[in-house]
Formats: C-alpha cells, sequence, structure tokens
C-alpha cells in the first residue's frame, strides 16, 4: 500500500456496505488480520473509529466491497499520518462536547447511527458511535 492513492476521508459515502453472500473473499484471514489491526489503531486515531466499526460487522463473511473499504481507510492514514491524540501542556483545561445523528442510514435495519465525543481543551478524551435499538 506505499504506492497507493489518497484519501481525504476514510470511507466513501456513496457506498452501502451490507452482508450479501455473493462474491465472498477466497481468504477470509486477510481481511480479519487487516481489521484487527485497524481496531488496535483506533485507540490513537478516533477519526477511523466509525469506518473500522462498520467494517468490522462484516468479519463473518466479507466480500471484496468490504476489503476494499478496507483498503480505503489504509489510504486514508497514509494522507494524514501526523493526527491522532496530543495533549498539549500550554492548553487551557476548558470541556467541550458535540454529537450528531442520522436518520436511517443503515440499508440493512433501517437504524440511526448517533455518535459524539468531548474535548479536554483541544484533545479529544472521549467518543462514540452506536446503531439506535429501535427504528426511526
Amino acid at each position: 500500500m506505499l504506492g497507493c492513492k489518497t484519501s481525504t476521508i476514510p470511507m466513501d459515502p456513496q457506498i452501502k456496505l451490507h452482508s450479501k453472500k455473493s462474491h465472498l473473499l477466497e481468504d477470509i484471514s486477510m481481511y480479519r488480520r487487516l481489521i484487527r489491526q485497524l481496531i488496535y489503531l483506533t485507540n490513537t486515531r478516533p477519526d477511523i473509529c466509525f469506518a473500522v466499526n462498520h467494517l468490522s460487522q462484516f468479519l463473518s463473511a466479507p466480500t471484496m466491497t468490504h476489503y476494499q473499504a478496507a483498503l480505503r481507510v489504509l489510504c486514508y492514514l497514509k494522507t494524514n499520518l501526523g493526527q491522532g491524540l496530543f495533549f498539549p501542556s500550554d492548553c487551557p483545561l476548558q470541556l467541550k462536547g458535540f454529537c450528531d445523528s442520522d436518520w436511517a442510514s443503515c440499508p440493512k435495519t433501517c437504524r440511526s447511527v448517533t455518535g459524539f465525543y468531548i474535548l479536554l481543551g483541544d484533545s479529544l478524551i472521549s467518543w462514540r458511535s452506536k446503531k439506535k435499538h429501535t427504528v426511526s
């Protein structure tokens, strides 16, 4: 992936991933290994959490579309090598929180996804994205 084209976003919003059983990957362990490494990386890279969480839902039967979406996350990481959690010592300690939600974005279940993040000064200290339990 050293010679890949870079990407400005970790996941293409136009592609709707689903769990159809057609065109399954021949080597599922390759996809699982990549997702496992990306999950570990989310500890210091919260900007890829949603994409990695979404891709990890297809670990049982990944297709080539899922694998290409996972490779796009790698292209995004190549673009933003210097990003990650950083806590400077000269920043004021002001607590800020932001949240957002979309409506029925999951094509399989028609459930909404909501998320939030909390900053302490300019440093991210908490974040989460989650599918709602019920259909809106």
